[in-house]
């Protein structure tokens, strides 16, 4: 999911966000900070350093 989506432009996912916000009633500025945490929990656990940590949601 994270690589096609911020692939694309500055624009483009802005315009995905509004679409996604309007059709989820959710708050673009919501969504955009849940794609900041799926690329660093991705980017995390991609690593080396992945190996040790363990994720606790909550």
């Amino acid at each position: 999911m994270p690589e096609p989506f911020l692939s694309l432009s500055s624009a483009d996912r802005k315009e995905a966000r509004a679409l996604t916000a309007d059709r989820s009633g959710r708050p673009a500025h919501l969504l955009e900070k849940d794609d900041r945490v799926v690329w660093a929990l991705q980017t995390f656990f991609s690593s080396e350093l992945g190996e040790h940590l363990v994720f606790k949601g909550g």
